[in-house]
């Protein structure tokens, strides 16, 4: 973890020198970007980022949606403006090009044996909880005996997917998060590159328009994370205006998050998440747990007084913090500032490390 006398400006630097140069591309060379058909979230916004960053430096660059369906566009909307070619069958298996699969499809991995082959651990949880689904995508969980025989189906088949991937040293990994990369380290993993993610264009315009907006005592939640410690807490707090984060649009969201003093986060953090980063440049103030990525200065780089909750013996202690955000936002405010820096950075510092793994300023 980084001291607090670190500032903005080093902090970047520091994270900037966390990738090196891996593949050579040549003039017949192909990218394929693995991608669930259909679906918007967190994961698959980045995997449409890294093709369009690709695109722009003239990389014959493709998004390979896996389970599409024969009649019907495989492209999110959320995606479509981002305007990255796309097939719906197998690559060509050539030595020439990559492949890249997010952590949550590696059973793909083995249809190939010629082709650069690359995870992408968006987060680290997703591995499990695949391996869960894969294996009781029919069976009824509500019986004890049902779920606890899934589960030791769903490990055996979690470490059978480690150990396979593990014994493979031609996969190239890149790590998301640094929790991301922590754990691959543990798995004695050593071909990893950090990448990980920026926001999209609409909040950081946003958020340079946001110096003087009024701000309202409204705490933002998702109802996706952590949601057990979140309902105790609105139990806790009637007087407070609690807003739930759900079947937002982009600009809802925008709208939401730049009205309210604070963004609340105590779910698992599997990789470096959007949602607190999107909040803090609104000019929220957020509160984490330190579970997952939350836990590392590096993946949520905010004082360690926010965060604070998750567990039952935490309630208080979240509820004074937030009624002392009301009373005394901009104060608050201020403590952010190393957080948004490099939140504002991201882009950047995205393009740089692209540059660098592919080999594009060559």
């Amino acid at each position: 973890m980084f001291e607090k006398q670190y500032n903005s400006s080093f902090l970047i630097l520091l994270f900037v020198k966390e990738v090196y140069k891996m593949f050579m591309l040549n003039d017949t060379s192909k990218v394929y970007i693995a991608c669930p058909a259909n679906y918007a979230s967190g994961g698959p916004e980045l995997l449409h980022q890294l093709g369009y960053i690709l695109k722009l430096n003239n990389i014959d660059v493709s998004m390979l949606y896996i389970d599409a369906y024969v009649d019907k566009l495989p492209v999110a909307d959320n995606y479509r403006s981002y305007n990255i070619p796309y097939i719906t069958t197998k690559c060509i298996d050539s030595y020439d090009n990559i492949v890249i699969f997010p952590e949550t499809m590696t059973q793909y991995l083995y249809d190939y044996h010629n082709i650069q082959k690359v995870i992408w651990w968006l987060s680290v949880d997703a591995f499990w909880v695949n391996s869960f689904i894969f294996f009781n995508r029919n069976l009824y969980l509500r019986h004890p005996i049902i779920k606890a025989v899934a589960s030791i189906f769903a490990g055996v088949a979690y470490w059978n997917k480690l150990r396979r991937i593990k014994k493979d040293k031609k996969i190239q990994h890149f790590a998301q998060s640094h929790y991301a990369y922590e754990f691959l380290q543990k798995q004695n993993i050593n071909n990893i590159s950090y990448l990980s993610d920026y926001l999209r264009d609409e909040f950081i315009a946003k958020s340079n328009k946001l110096r003087h907006q009024k701000k309202e005592n409204i705490v933002l939640f998702n109802p996706q994370k952590g949601i057990k410690f979140t309902n105790a807490l609105i139990k806790r707090m009637p007087e407070v205006r609690f807003v739930p984060l759900n079947g937002l649009s982009v600009n809802q969201m925008i709208e939401l998050l730049s009205t309210a003093k604070v963004y609340i986060d105590f779910g698992h953090h599997p990789g470096k998440d959007r949602i607190p980063r999107e909040a803090a440049v609104m000019g929220a103030v957020v509160i984490t747990n330190k579970q997952g990525s939350a836990k590392y200065y590096k993946d949520v780089a905010i004082d360690d007084r926010y965060k604070i909750g998750g567990d039952i013996d935490s309630l208080s202690e979240v509820q004074e913090l937030i009624l002392d955000v009301f009373l005394n936002y901009e104060q608050h405010k201020l403590n952010f500032q190393t957080y948004i820096d490099i939140i504002l950075n991201e882009k950047n510092k995205f393009i740089s490390d692209v540059s660098l793994l592919f080999n594009l300023n060559q």
